[in-house]
């Protein structure tokens, strides 16, 4: 038994080591071509430090890269922040550096952009520092003994459905399509694939705000809630249906029918287009729990699907079928605003309006699901970032990274709270999901963990909160139907 288990932690830290070497190397690599880049503008000067700082963070959190591929969260983070602090300042490289906000004016001036570039990059580098510490220093262990204990056959663990729950999810369906047929224009709320252009997202987002004045407040914000709600939940609903009533039989064409459903999960998307991307790999991770033998042998092609399908969608936002297209200048700019790379960092620092607790509350109450109707007037940091670049009364288009959120709300030095809270609360709900043989609660969440792993990167406070408050939403309803269920069964 010690002897498999001494096997067992050399090959862990063989494959440690080699993913070390493998990012230090490409870390050094990237930065070994900005420093010795004669053409690179002076404001971009200290851009090669971003690689080295990762292949920093990776020596500091060492101890974690054995969770590598294992754990979502821990995943998420790596990845995410591998692309932002290496993969993006080499493609700004490989672009000219000619990176921008887009084919329009903007407000701010470039030259304060510039001035600020400096201490841009040096707080991205900080707050990875900071993160990466974090997660060194977490507890990765999950109470087997617990897990063990209630790990129960699926059978039992399958979401019960209560009338009151089939009533709630088949009401929500009907106001769904009563409104489309009443409000044709309410069907631009929901979008085949992804947008081919910056351009197409923002005549998207004007559409919708026409929508908007010409549908009653009440109708639209209900619509649009619903919409929401049954994007997170009605998938799983039909996939463990399917379970039931196919999977413990057929599993080969339960599969292909819960595929066929994932396949739709990121064919039809709403304005919140990564939402789409985070609920197919979420119901992905939940088939691997249901059928893990026959997952696990096609991990491989789906990683490769996934892989194409971002580069797909990576290549249509960045507008690479143009006649005049600038491969990598326009792959820089979409990274950069994906991946709350240095310019999108730097104008968030470099806003002139002052932060204020009434900004943090509006930005709490305005991620409220329908609450934020009534608030809607009120400004939030989204609204200042996007009114900095493009102007007052601009769309709220561009996403605010969330370490400048951090910076407007705290400054310097306590900036990363927000990113350490979002890892923290990631990992945690990733312990729960693991400790959860209930297939609707785990797929919950197992989406939420991604949703906050993805934060810091990818999102800011505002778009986690709302997604955290959709989930709360779910889990109120679920527990309603509860103890629906259990009085019926008591007779009360």
């Amino acid at each position: 038994m010690n002897s498999c288990t001494g096997v067992e932690a050399r090959k862990n830290n063989l494959i440690v080591f080699s993913y070390l070497i493998i990012i230090v190397t490409l870390s050094l690599t990237c930065s070994l071509f900005i420093v010795f880049d004669n053409t690179k503008p002076i404001y971009y000067s200290s851009l090669s430090i971003l690689p080295l700082i990762f292949a920093l963070c990776s020596c500091i959190a060492l101890n974690v890269y054995k969770h590598l591929f294992k754990k979502v969260s821990i995943t998420i983070i790596i990845l995410t922040y591998f692309i932002r602090m290496v993969v993006l300042p080499f493609i700004i490289y490989l672009g000219d550096y000619s990176i921008l906000f887009g084919n329009y004016n903007v407000v701010i001036p470039y030259d304060l952009l510039f001035n600020n570039m400096g201490k841009a990059i040096s707080l991205m580098g900080y707050e990875a520092l900071i993160i990466f510490t974090t997660i060194a220093t977490s507890n990765f262990t999950d109470n087997r003994k617990e897990l063990n204990k209630n790990f129960l056959d699926l059978k039992s663990e399958s979401t019960k459905k209560s009338l009151f729950f089939k009533g709630t999810i088949f009401a929500m369906i009907l106001f769904v399509f009563t409104c489309l047929l009443i409000f044709p224009s309410l069907k631009n709320y929901i979008s085949f694939f992804i947008a081919g252009s910056e351009e197409e997202n923002i005549r998207n987002y004007i559409r919708l705000l026409n929508i908007r004045a010409n549908v009653p407040s009440i109708i639209y914000w209900i619509y649009i809630m619903f919409v929401d709600l049954l994007q997170i939940f009605l998938p799983i609903v039909l996939i463990e249906y399917i379970f039931k009533k196919i999977g413990r039989h057929n599993t080969k064409r339960a599969l292909l029918l819960s595929f066929c459903i994932i396949f739709m999960v990121l064919l039809f998307m709403t304005p919140e287009k990564a939402r789409s991307i985070q609920l197919a790999v979420s119901l992905f991770l939940v088939l691997h729990f249901i059928y893990p033998q026959h997952i696990r042998k096609i991990i491989p092609f789906a990683l490769v699907f996934v892989s194409i399908f971002s580069l797909i969608a990576l290549l249509l936002k960045s507008g690479v079928y143009r006649e005049e297209s600038d491969l990598w200048g326009f792959v820089s700019e979409t990274l950069n605003a994906y991946f709350s790379g240095p310019l999108n960092v730097v104008a968030s620092i470099s806003m002139q309006q002052n932060s204020s607790i009434k900004l943090i509350i509006s930005d709490i109450l305005n991620s409220l699901p329908f609450v934020k109707h009534y608030f809607m007037e009120w400004d939030t940091t989204p609204k200042y970032f996007n009114y900095s670049i493009k102007g007052t009364g601009a769309t709220v288009s561009k996403i605010i990274p969330m370490i400048g959120q951090g910076y407007f709300y705290f400054g310097f030095l306590l900036s990363p709270i927000i990113s350490i809270i979002s890892i923290k609360v990631a990992m945690k709900l990733e312990k729960i999901a693991n400790l959860t043989t209930n297939i609707f609660k785990r797929y919950l969440y197992i989406f939420a963990t991604i949703n906050f792993a993805l934060s810091p990167v990818l999102y800011n406070f505002n778009i986690s909160l709302s997604t955290f408050w959709d989930i709360i939403i779910i889990l109120i309803l679920m527990k309603l139907a509860d103890l629906k269920l259990r009085k019926k069964t008591i007779g009360i």
